[in-house]
């Protein structure tokens, strides 16, 4: 009984539930446009509703769980609907075949260095069709040749551009992070390269959003006046105004191994500070005739004027529909129920972007709070502390580690690791990261004030040096993280449901939650040992897709040998995107021999040349890197089960096949994409089988 009170105690809980389940029902049956049939199931339901409260004659409409049920039927109905209407306009856009190659964008987001080009999302306006502008409304991505010009352009530039839009381009790589699908998700589905002198300014928008990006850009600018370094800079920017295109690839895999990426992603607590922060800085309204009402109008409104300045990022928007909520609710002396509040946030964002429930951080960001609101209270009442001092430190760490419970499954199915500190690290980093919003949002308010400004730009570069070099500490302690775990989607649900029933144990004591939990980690053991049994008896040849290439790996059992024609290290960070992640799903992450394939004398023979030959169990693998063997001729071709051809042979086909049979020709990413072309005509011609890395990714056979 005391588990339905409670459920009834959250009835938004039992609702946004029935509405994610439509989403996903949407996103499931993509293929499947059944809006009308949803559309006319809520009709029907509504009508049954009708029917049955008249039948009931109750003055109050009660229809017990009947009424629940239907009620459940039609917000899943209503959440399909949502989403395949969000999902139907991007699938419109995503087909959209334009050959156009003149445009007027306007530039969204501000730029981003990625070495070589200058990355800008912008919004296509108009373009050009026989001589004629058409309005089209559509997000892209645009790699501008790198210059100055590229680099200075801010959020609200139109410009007069000559491209040619292409489709973004999928995973080249098993594993690999689909950026395609991200893409998507925020409604980009094309991207152009632009070359320098292609392009010019012609007009500034002045939208809401680029005012914002504006403001932003200006408070970065009274940031640069402290005189930090880079790194130190970049970890401000991104604390406290959610600035990380500046963030060292270093800086984030110290912070994420430590436990504490949270405090870059603007996060609530990021948000709380701020509105905690303001309601000191208010303190004087309270004695105010109707001084309660104009303070918490004035966070409400510096908090979103906040999430406005830093991009509406899912994790802040949730945070500040939140605390407007809470504070809403004690402005009118209302009971505070959290657990319901923060399934009406998430329920409000969903209804806006239903697709926001694929982001990692909304995810993260609900599952966090969650775990605070449930967890955090059983902890704490563990131990009983009368010392103040030692009574905040237990609440502090009973804080984390109950927000690193319930977000345990995520970061182990997105990151593949879980950090081992992050108890201890967030015991000092928390009260810091606390200290410096606060403090720089002092130093904004003084930015005019010489004396006062370097002052506390000093204390703000000595706390920003306290906070990089004790969470680096922390990142090189002995067994500081526990990398290449691997789950899968079922398990991650099944370790959310055991969270959600080790919960549910605790609110009503049923030995039924007990027994559910050992059955689901029986389950999850089970389902581990089959994937070690497959592990250790795998025998799989993947040639993989990265930049210009050669790379050919050979795995057998929990070992792997890298096959490859450039210096780069196994652990080199483009390395890591392109394979790592495959490595980690086949558990032979860290034990990955790299080998220079073109010194390898050991795969070598005399008849061969400077090509390599394998014997894989039963399998045949020559790969030609030589031309000088088409010199020799034979009686017979030799019969081989796959021939990998790299970017160096230039020959023709009638010459290979004069040397080898091959049961399937493999062109590896090192062949260029017009000799490609050239390929897979002749291959089709001679009826053969053929595999082109460059074109459909990277092959791979499991034997």
């Amino acid at each position: 009984m005391e588990l339905f009170i409670k459920i009834r105690k959250n009835p938004f809980a039992k609702l946004l539930l029935f509405f994610i389940a439509g989403i996903l029902a949407g996103s499931i049956f993509y293929n499947w446009d059944g809006i009308p049939v949803f559309a006319i199931s809520i009709v029907l339901i509504l009508l049954l509703m009708v029917v049955l409260t008249r039948m009931n004659n109750r003055p109050d409409y009660h229809t017990d769980w009947v009424a629940g049920i239907l009620s459940g039927l039609i917000l899943i109905c209503i959440g399909f609907i949502n989403y395949r209407i969000h999902d139907l306009y991007g699938e419109r856009r995503k087909n959209t075949h334009v050959s156009s190659q003149e445009f007027i964008i306007e530039v969204f987001e501000p730029p981003v260095n990625t070495g070589k080009t200058v990355k800008i999302t912008a919004l296509v306006k108009y373009l050009k069709t026989d001589s004629q502008w058409f309005c089209h409304r559509q997000k892209i991505l645009i790699y501008f040749e790198k210059d100055s010009n590229a680099m200075n352009l801010d959020p609200g530039d139109v410009l007069a551009c000559h491209f040619r839009l292409s489709r973004v381009s999928g995973p080249g790589n098993p594993a690999e992070f689909n950026y395609q699908q991200y893409l998507e998700r925020h409604r980009i589905y094309h991207q152009a390269f632009v070359r320098n002198g292609s392009w010019r300014v012609i007009n500034h928008h002045r939208s809401l959003r680029a005012t914002a990006f504006t403001m932003q850009k200006y408070l970065l600018n009274e940031y640069q006046k402290i005189g930090l370094n880079n790194t130190l800079y970049s970890l401000l920017s991104a604390i406290t105004l959610g600035y990380k295109n500046d963030l060292e690839i270093h800086t984030r895999q110290i912070f994420s191994k430590a436990g504490v990426m949270h405090v870059m992603a603007l996060s609530g607590f990021n948000v709380a500070v701020i509105a905690v922060f303001m309601s000191y800085l208010f303190f004087f309204s309270d004695r105010i005739k109707n001084g309660k009402i104009i303070k918490t109008l004035l966070i409400i409104l510096l908090i979103w004027l906040f999430v406005w300045v830093t991009g509406l990022s899912p994790s802040v928007t949730r945070a500040a529909v939140m605390i407007t909520l809470v504070l809403t609710g004690r402005l009118m002396q209302r009971k505070i129920n959290t657990i319901n509040i923060l399934c009406v946030s998430a329920f409000i964002l969903l209804t806006f972007s239903p697709s926001i429930i694929f982001d990692i951080g909304f995810q993260l960001s609900f599952a966090a709070v969650f775990g605070i609101i449930v967890y955090e209270p059983l902890l704490y009442r563990l131990i009983s502390c009368r010392n103040f001092f030692i009574d905040r430190i237990w609440q502090l760490f009973t804080v984390s580690c109950a927000a690193q419970f319930a977000t345990m499954p995520l970061t182990l199915y997105y990151f593949h690791q879980f950090p081992v500190y992050f108890w201890l690290t967030n015991l000092f980093v928390v009260p810091l990261v606390s200290l410096i919003i606060c403090v720089a949002g002092l130093f904004l308010l003084c930015s005019s004030i010489y004396p006062l400004m370097n002052f506390v730009g000093h204390v703000l570069e000595i706390l920003l040096n306290i906070l990089y070099h004790a969470v680096s500490f922390t990142e090189i302690l002995p067994f500081a993280v526990v990398e290449n775990i691997v789950i899968n989607k079922l398990q991650a649900l099944l370790m959310v449901l055991i969270i959600l029933m080790i919960a549910l144990f605790f609110l009503n004591r049923r030995k039924i939650w007990v027994w559910s939990i050992l059955v689901m980690l029986s389950i999850y053991g089970l389902i581990n040992i089959n994937r070690l049994w497959i592990w250790d008896n795998q025998q799989v040849v993947m040639v993989g897709k990265y930049k210009k290439s050669t790379e050919i790996h050979f795995i057998k059992g929990r070992n792997a040998i890298l096959f490859s024609d450039n210096e780069l290290k196994a652990d080199a960070i483009d390395y890591k995107y392109a394979f790592h992640n495959y490595w980690i799903s086949r558990g032979v992450a860290g034990r990955v021999q790299k080998k220079n394939i073109k010194e390898c004398e050991r795969y070598k023979a005399d008849w061969l040349c400077n090509n390599l030959f394998f014997g894989f169990y039963g399998k045949r693998i020559i790969i030609l890197q030589d031309n000088a063997l088409f010199k020799w001729q034979s009686k017979k071709p030799l019969k081989i089960d796959i021939l990998i051809v790299t970017g160096s042979i230039h020959t023709d086909l009638d010459s290979i096949l004069a040397l080898f049979e091959p049961d399937l020709i493999i062109f590896d990413s090192s062949v260029k994409w017009y000799q490609a072309e050239k390929w897979s005509m002749l291959c089709s011609a001679h009826d053969l089988r053929y595999w082109i890395v460059g074109n459909q990714g990277a092959f791979e056979a499991v034997y």
